[in-house]
């Protein structure tokens, strides 16, 4: 999928200075839990010992 050169030119915001400060993506939010990371091997072992009956 492509984007047409007008679109991308009507989307375009024109700043004179950036703001200070982390941007709005990267400041932590107090009121959200953070996401755990899930690595292979937390994912294997979840997988195992649900396999094993108690």
């Amino acid at each position: 999928m492509r984007l047409n050169e007008d679109i991308l030119r009507y989307l375009t915001v024109k700043i004179d200075k950036l703001p200070e400060g982390p941007s709005v993506m990267m400041t932590a939010r107090p009121d959200r839990p953070r996401r755990r990371i899930v690595t292979k091997t937390t994912f294997l072992s979840k997988i195992h010992t649900a396999a094993i009956p108690k």
